[in-house]
């Protein structure tokens, strides 16, 4: 839940999941963290180009800001 008066930011990378920047690399991991662990998603099979290799683009201008719709999930 987003207390009243927070914000909920978005941050849209080029990259798929993979920062760019130094590796973490942890205790009892096998291999260096790029921004979200093991899920880089970059196995050819679970990741075919003609569906994932395009471009996406993202709209916007002066009158016209984009947004991001949320769903409103009540507590139970």
């Amino acid at each position: 839940m987003v207390p009243p008066g927070y914000r909920v930011a978005l941050t849209i990378r080029g990259h798929d999941y993979e920062f760019g920047g130094t590796p973490v690399v942890a205790p009892h991991v096998p291999y260096p963290l790029r921004g979200v662990g093991p899920f880089t998603h970059n196995e050819p099979r679970n990741r075919p180009a003609e569906i994932f290799g395009g471009i996406n683009t993202l709209h916007f201008a002066e009158n016209r800001w984009p947004w991001l719709m949320l769903p409103i999930i009540p507590s139970a």
